[in-house]
C-alpha cells in the first residue's frame, strides 16, 4: 500500500498535492463497497487529473481495494512477510549493516527464546490460546442435541 501511493504520487507528478493524492488513494483502497470506491475514485481523479487516470487503469482494483477484493482481509492491506517484517525492524533500518544486521538477530533470538519459555508452561499438546478456545466451544456445545439424519444410519 505504502509503494502504491508513492508510486501514484510520482506517477502524478504533482508533489504540491502529493500528500492529499495519496490520502484519497488510501480511501479507495479502504472503501467497503463498490459504490463508495467509484465516489473516492471519482474525488482522486479530480484532484490528481490525466496522469493519474492513467495510473488508476493500469492498476486492477482487485489487487488492492477491499470493496473488491473476494477473501477477508479484516481491514488490513498489507499482504506479505516483507512489509510485516519491516515494520518490526523499523529502528532498525537507518544503522549500518554490521550493527542492522546484529541486532536483528538479537530480536530473533530474543522472539525464539520467550516462545520456547512460554511453550514449557503448556500443560497440553495444544498453546494456551488454542486451549482456552477449545474449552470455550466446548461448554457452549454442551446442551445441543445430537439426533441421526435418518432411521437407516
Amino acid at each position: 500500500m505504502w509503494h502504491l501511493k508513492n508510486n501514484l504520487a510520482i506517477a502524478a507528478a504533482r508533489f504540491s498535492t502529493g500528500g492529499n493524492l495519496r490520502k484519497l488513494f488510501g480511501r479507495c483502497a479502504y472503501a467497503a463497497t463498490h459504490l463508495k470506491y467509484i465516489e473516492c475514485l471519482k474525488d482522486l481523479l479530480a484532484v490528481g487529473g490525466e496522469k493519474t487516470a492513467q495510473f488508476m487503469q493500469a492498476l486492477p482494483p482487485q489487487n488492492f481495494a477491499n470493496a473488491y477484493f473476494t477473501g477477508r482481509r479484516y481491514g488490513e492491506l498489507c499482504s506479505n512477510i516483507a512489509e510485516s517484517f519491516n515494520n518490526w525492524i523499523f529502528a532498525e533500518r537507518p544503522m549500518p549493516i554490521c550493527v542492522m544486521l546484529d541486532r536483528i538477530r538479537r530480536m530473533v533470538m530474543k522472539t525464539m527464546a520467550d516462545r520456547h519459555d512460554d511453550s514449557w508452561k503448556w500443560t497440553s499438546v495444544l498453546c494456551t490460546e488454542m486451549e482456552n478456545l477449545l474449552a470455550k466451544r466446548i461448554q457452549e456445545a454442551r446442551p445441543m442435541k445430537v439426533f441421526k439424519s435418518s432411521a437407516a444410519e
